[in-house]
């Protein structure tokens, strides 16, 4: 680990343009290890490619019961009017 509080160019370039503070010090760690497959913390990501199989048939079955409800409450216009 090495903390850096001298060095202006590193601390602008780190800098967060939407936040009013300033930057004092920065401090670099150096990983030794990389574990990208820790499931315990980090969880799942799939890509869009895996996803649109599992999702379509959700799709498809709200899209059925959007049908549905609007055909009864076609339906029932009118229904409780004189």
């Amino acid at each position: 680990m090495r903390v850096i509080e001298d060095d202006p160019n590193l601390l602008e370039k780190l800098r967060d343009r939407d936040y009013p503070g300033r930057v004092e010090r920065v401090i670099l760690f150096t990983l030794e290890a990389w574990d990208i497959n820790c499931q315990q913390h980090i969880h799942k990501r799939y890509s869009e490619r895996q996803l649109v199989p599992l999702l379509e048939p959700l799709r498809s079955r709200i899209r059925e019961l959007e049908a549905e409800w609007a055909r009864m409450r076609k339906g029932m216009s009118g229904v409780g009017t004189k």
